[in-house]
């Protein structure tokens, strides 16, 4: 609306309320109560305060609009709630593990292998041990071995692993090798997994029963005999060596 529009009819309202004083003066008495007239007057500021664009009366149309039911529809298929995230808990593993960052078993804690050497575990002082290989068989030792006295057979569906290790006198006279009487334990442990203890056997070099006199600088073989399942084998990664000798545990890492 323009200013002179404006105050046209700010005058026009102004008129007409002194022309409504102006006939209670002139015209015929009217006879207003106080209570008349102060809503007469209020009357005629509201009629001012109308025409007034910089004025915001107090009162606020509260009625809320009405909902379009194709908007709401839009707005709940463009945005879906989210799922709530399961908290995972201790011991379940996503980390592939069905393990998501919960507590690690004792089977999984880091991993600690001996700063000793195999020879000082069976406190085989003045010799070297030393890993050197594996290999495979349903029988052991084969049967057309000349040193034949024992043989082992494995169970159906399993076979013999057996580990060798040399034992080498490291000074230059005969010695007595003697790891029998520290009543040692062996076990395995394959691909982190597999937990198999050593077979008891009357082997003349069985390694847990080992005792017999080394010539000077020689070396001997000694043997443990672990009995898996058939194909095991094949499909080593990782082999480790638990030696238990009283109440000390040692880990080594054979391959």
């Amino acid at each position: 609306m323009k200013k002179s529009s404006l105050l046209k009819k700010l005058i026009s309202v102004l008129l007409v309320v002194t022309l409504m004083f102006g006939m209670v003066g002139c015209g015929p008495e009217l006879n207003l109560t106080e209570e008349e007239s102060r809503i007469i007057s209020e009357y005629a500021a509201g009629l001012l305060l109308k025409y007034d664009r910089n004025y915001s009366g107090k009162i606020v149309d509260v009625t809320e609009p009405e909902e379009d039911p194709d908007a709401m529809k839009v707005v709940k298929e463009e945005a879906p709630i989210a799922p709530v995230e399961e908290i995972a808990e201790d011991g379940d593993d996503e980390d592939g593990s069905g393990n998501h960052s919960g507590k690690k078993s004792s089977d999984e804690a880091e991993i600690t292998y001996s700063e000793k050497t195999i020879a000082e575990a069976l406190s085989a002082d003045g010799f070297e041990i030393t890993f050197n290989g594996y290999e495979a068989a349903n029988i052991y030792p084969e049967e057309d071995s000349e040193e034949l006295v024992f043989s082992l057979q494995a169970q159906n569906g399993m076979e013999l692993l057996v580990l060798h290790f040399n034992i080498t006198n490291n000074g230059d006279s005969e010695k007595l090798c003697n790891v029998i009487s520290n009543g040692s334990k062996y076990r395995i442990i394959i691909n982190g997994e597999e937990r198999v203890n050593s077979m008891k056997t009357i082997l003349l070099n069985d390694l847990e029963q080992y005792y017999d006199v080394i010539a000077g600088y020689g070396m001997v073989d000694s043997v443990l005999v672990f009995e898996v399942a058939a194909g095991t084998s094949t499909n080593i990664n990782d082999l480790d060596l638990i030696v238990t000798t009283n109440d000390d545990t040692e880990r080594f890492k054979l391959k």
